[in-house]
């Protein structure tokens, strides 16, 4: 194992700074844990406090002011054993450095808090097959167990939504004071995104070559299977061709869609369906849309929903996004579960062929008074990480 030091902080000793550990896999760029860590980060460092991310991979030129950032390097055929790796790597360094604290995003041993973005890996019924042989299953349920168990740590555990966190509770009958379930943390380019929504609209639908009677549907999510993007394809080839016609789908998000797109060519709608990549432009995106379509498979909490409805712009998802309810609330359209594609077509068809239908709930999407607690999650994650260093310097100051 290497560690490389590969940028950030002043290189002067820390003080008394208080110094705080910050663990992910990997970072890249346009990611919703990446993008989870680095407004922690950022919010941690405002308050004076010492930060090194550490991780396998840093896929980017740039690194937060003020922060260390250092690479833990060892070879593994899989995901799963460079995971164990990590974790073992991590461990020996962590212990021959002083930290006030360990901020972990993903779910490696050992840390004081953990920042859970996603649902049980040991979801479900698991074939025996897959208990005895499959390494992959083994190495992240026990890693899971670690966090979870009954007999594991007693760390803080930053969750998202209630749901999320009875998932977790039914498997590993984790104690209910472990947990902090978090604002939606919208990013602040989203504040009072309905009053600005007619001048962004029509600047990017210029952009995206969309006519006046054209109907854009968006998706973004880089997790194109867990997003659902081939049902939305399937839900656009349903469609009869008058309104068809009008329809042009977007795909924001860095993803291989290689499959996709020879999917939607054998529906016949590749000319209909259009890849943009990751893009830091998104409230100008949901500004340009009709419908924000999120066919989900499996989506912890869907921060999109939210961020659609603050530019005004209405919702068609399924009910096993995290933040479904609150769509539903605004006037949303939620399917309940399980998935049916032959609903999601036929809900789909009705919104798009209904005279006014949309209008309708682009209006209650307008109207929606978001909360001003939606936008203050690294706050709140910063104010907690800050009392526990401080209860912990009072400890030992009395010892």
């Amino acid at each position: 194992m290497k560690a490389d030091d590969i940028g950030g902080g002043d290189g002067r000793p820390p003080g008394c700074k208080p110094r705080i550990a910050v663990s992910v896999y990997r970072y890249f760029p346009y990611g919703g844990l990446q993008k989870d860590m680095l407004n922690t980060v950022q919010a941690l460092v405002k308050r004076g406090m010492d930060v090194t991310i550490f991780c396998m991979s840093w896929e980017s030129n740039e690194i937060p002011e003020g922060v260390q950032v250092r690479r833990l390097r060892f070879r593994g055929l899989t995901h799963a054993r460079k995971a164990r790796k990590f974790d073992l790597a991590l461990a020996r360094v962590l212990k021959k450095r002083n930290f006030d604290l360990h901020l972990s995003f993903n779910k490696v041993s050992g840390a004081d808090c953990y920042f859970v973005d996603d649902l049980p890996f040991a979801r479900g019924k698991i074939s025996w097959w897959k208990r005895l042989f499959s390494s992959r299953y083994r190495i992240y349920s026990q890693m899971e167990r670690q966090v979870f168990g009954k007999n594991s740590s007693s760390a803080e555990i930053f969750c998202l939504t209630p749901e999320q966190k009875k998932r977790y509770q039914s498997i590993y009958s984790t104690s209910e004071r472990r947990f902090t379930i978090l604002p939606p943390g919208i990013d602040d380019r989203f504040r009072n995104g309905a009053a600005s929504r007619e001048i962004r609209r029509e600047a990017m639908r210029q952009e995206l070559k969309l006519k006046d009677d054209d109907v854009a549907l968006m998706m973004i999510g880089s997790a194109f299977y867990g997003k659902g993007v081939d049902r939305a394809i399937a839900a656009l080839n349903a469609l009869p061709s008058e309104i068809l016609k009008h329809c042009k789908l977007f795909v924001v998000g860095k993803n291989d869609h290689e499959r996709l797109d020879r999917f939607a060519r054998r529906c016949g709608v590749d000319d209909r369906v259009f890849f943009l990549d990751a893009r830091n432009d998104i409230p100008e995106l949901l500004s340009a849309a009709d419908l924000l379509v999120n066919p989900a498979r499996s989506d912890a909490a869907g921060i999109v929903l939210l961020e659609a409805l603050c530019c005004g712009t209405p919702v068609l998802c399924t009910g096993n996004c995290g933040y479904a309810k609150v769509a539903g609330d605004a006037g949303g359209v939620v399917l309940s579960h399980p998935f049916r594609q032959t609903k999601f077509n036929r809900a789909l068809k009705l919104l798009l062929s209904m005279p006014g239908q949309l209008d309708e709930l682009q209006q209650s999407a307008a109207v929606w008074q978001v909360s001003e607690e939606f936008f203050s999650r690294y706050e709140v994650m910063a104010d907690i990480i800050e009392k526990k260093v401080n209860d912990a310097r009072c400890i030992e100051k009395s010892v």
